[in-house]
């Protein structure tokens, strides 16, 4: 098995880390659409449906960050044909979209804090 065959695994791990971390903050948006059903316990459910946030953000970012780091090092170490390079720079845009979506929650999550405060 070539090398980058190996990367093509870890990429479709990096896919499905993505999927989960868009799962993840469905979840929290359904939670905290949710949360306005209860009147007693409203708060811990929405402390919860913040916390599946904040879980799915860290998720996100470590998946980005440990596939940005294997794709550094494949290229790094490893001879490349120019078919193999324009993959890698293409696997490298997942990584941007995972920070573009980070980023995006993020906001989100701090404006529906600060709406929830004041």
């Amino acid at each position: 098995m070539t090398l980058i065959h190996v990367a093509q695994s870890v990429a479709n791990g990096n896919q499905s880390m993505m999927r989960n971390m868009f799962l993840l903050s469905s979840i929290g948006f359904g939670v905290l659409t949710f949360s306005d059903r209860f009147n007693k316990y409203k708060n811990i459910i929405k402390i919860l449906g913040y916390t599946i946030f904040i879980y799915s953000i860290i998720y996100g970012l470590k998946a980005a960050k440990d596939f940005n780091h294997y794709l550094n090092y494949i290229e790094t170490n490893t001879n490349l044909n120019n078919e193999d390079k324009i993959q890698l720079e293409n696997w490298h845009d997942y990584d941007s979209l995972t920070y573009t979506y980070s980023i995006i929650m993020i906001v989100f999550v701090c404006i529906m804090i600060m709406r929830d405060l004041y």
